[in-house]
């Protein structure tokens, strides 16, 4: 509920089987008697959050729409991406000029680009299913010069984002993320560890533990995951892909990790974060948040991270870190950036930006496809 500047507003939605089926809106100037308004408007049958900005309400639907009204009864919308084929794929990345977004569908991963984060069209399509629900794995990402999707057994590389290359690896193991120092590449996964300076020619590295993330990073590579024996938390580094030491394990859960000339940064459930001079020796930073982190990201040598209940977090160090203002009190996935502006990727399908100018808060955008 909130106050609108003349009345309070208030929202809920009614889900069945973790679908949503209805939501309504009502409004109040006392507090006690209430008007009821259908918020089932264009297509979407729930609504994640409300808000009142520039004389308008924009409400963030649960199936890829924001909705405005300037007065809770008529309705205007854009649909940011068709149907509920983003719900699994909170990720969003940048090559440093384009915004891109991969999503799941039964077969394949559709990857939409947009150079503002308003509009976005559909890129290409890499014709497989990501390994599970998709979570853990690396849908795409940019390793500085290119761009790398991972599935069961093999890889995918694109110079565009556009055509894509498919690199074998003769494997029936999961496979959940990759990273590249330039010659040699890196892939983790479900109790095994794969290295190839070509491409080509892929050795294995027997691992019992179940890795979800690697990258590259001041001289090393680190991964993070969990140990296959007690289920905990573990973060390895290796020099050369060959040989792999556990430098930490705890009870910890990491959702996200990135380096920078500062150090690595990863972030987890319940506020976690840790910092690591060197990516050997690691250190809990305590009472910054108690929300779930989901993601960090380094812009400008600028560690970025966002999380549950709109939190968004900064630091220059990776030890002290401060809030940023956030428009709105939905779950972050991701966070990424160009030389125009910064994207963050919400619950809901939500899009957030900020100009170049890092002062000014971000905004709710209102997005559109080609």
């Amino acid at each position: 509920m909130f106050w609108d500047g003349s009345k309070f507003i208030a929202f809920g939605t009614q889900y069945y089987m973790g679908k949503p089926t209805n939501s309504i809106i009502l409004s109040s100037i006392d507090g006690i008697k209430y008007k009821v308004f259908n918020a089932n408007q264009n297509g979407d049958n729930g609504i994640n959050d409300l808000i009142f900005s520039d004389s308008n309400y924009i409400s963030v639907g649960c199936n890829g729409r924001i909705n405005t009204s300037k007065n809770l009864t008529a309705w205007q919308g854009q649909n940011i991406f068709q149907g509920d084929v983003w719900f699994n794929s909170p990720e969003i990345i940048s090559d440093g000029k384009n915004f891109y977004i991969p999503s799941e569908t039964n077969s394949a991963v559709l990857i939409y680009r947009s150079s503002d984060g308003a509009v976005w069209s559909e890129t290409s399509t890499v014709n497989y299913k990501a390994s599970g629900s998709g979570e853990g794995c690396d849908r795409i990402k940019f390793d500085g010069k290119k761009f790398i999707s991972v599935s069961n057994g093999s890889l995918y590389t694109s110079n565009d984002a556009i055509k894509w290359t498919r690199v074998s690896i003769s494997t029936s193991d999961g496979l959940a993320s990759t990273a590249s120092n330039g010659t040699l590449t890196v892939v983790v996964g479900s109790n095994c560890i794969y290295y190839s300076n070509n491409n080509k020619d892929w050795r294995k590295v027997k691992s019992g533990n179940l890795y979800d993330k690697v990258l590259y990073g001041n001289g090393i590579f680190v991964a993070t995951g969990k140990t296959g024996v007690s289920g905990t938390s573990v973060i390895s580094i290796s020099k050369d892909g060959a040989k792999w030491e556990d430098v930490t394990t705890g009870s910890f859960n990491l959702n996200s990790i990135v380096c920078n000339n500062s150090g690595f940064v990863a972030v987890g459930i319940d506020g976690l974060i840790m910092f690591s001079k060197d990516g050997r020796k690691w250190d809990h930073i305590d009472g910054i948040t108690t929300c779930s982190l989901y993601s960090v990201r380094n812009f400008k040598n600028k560690y970025v991270a966002v999380g549950d209940s709109g939190t968004i977090l900064n630091s220059e160090n990776g030890k002290d870190w401060v809030s940023a203002k956030s428009p709105i009190k939905v779950r972050l996935f991701d966070i990424a950036a160009n030389d125009k502006c910064s994207v963050i990727f919400g619950e809901g399908n939500i899009l957030l930006t900020q100009g170049q100018n890092k002062e000014n808060p971000f905004v709710i955008v209102k997005s559109k496809q080609n």
